[in-house]
């Protein structure tokens, strides 16, 4: 997936645990960056159990992007985002509109999306699809895919 904006370009992005940012240097550091969770659940008898199509479970992660501005403009810059989750079988969970400030005489934007918990259909692999668009233009281009693999643990 190779598709560019005209404006910004996307550097890179990372589901992990926690991204903490040095006040002073502005240094971000990344903790626990998952490739693949693994779901324990007991039921009411605290016998292990499978999650329930559907259901949400408690997972503390956040989705950090860095993007770099492609103009030589020096004024502020904000470019529509939108993060979407999708299922092992290619359902949408969730989609979750954002926006991309590059700040005035910056060069680059960080951006940290915060989630408390994951909506699980079933085991598998889930994508977390970034997509954005220029300003002025209506439709979002895809830019990056983030896979996320789920186990469920009987054990």
């Amino acid at each position: 997936m190779k598709n560019e904006l005209k404006t910004i370009k996307h550097l890179w992005t990372i589901v992990c645990e926690r991204a903490s940012v040095d006040s002073l240097t502005n240094s971000v550091s990344l903790n626990s960056i998952y490739e693949e969770i693994q779901v324990k659940k007991k039921d009411s008898t605290g016998k292990a159990s499978v999650p329930q199509k559907g259901e949400v479970i408690p997972f503390n992660h956040q989705i950090v992007s860095l993007w770099k501005r492609t103009d030589d403009g020096d004024e502020e810059l904000v470019v529509d985002g939108q993060l979407e989750v999708v299922d092992p079988d290619g359902e949408l969970l969730g989609k979750f509109p954002h926006q991309i400030r590059v700040g005035k005489g910056k060069l680059r934007a960080r951006v940290i999306a915060q989630f408390n918990a994951l909506k699980i259909t079933e085991p598998g692999e889930y994508v977390f699809k970034l997509s954005a668009k220029d300003p002025g233009t209506k439709g979002f281009v895809d830019i990056s895919e983030n896979y996320l693999t789920v186990k469920f643990v009987l054990n």
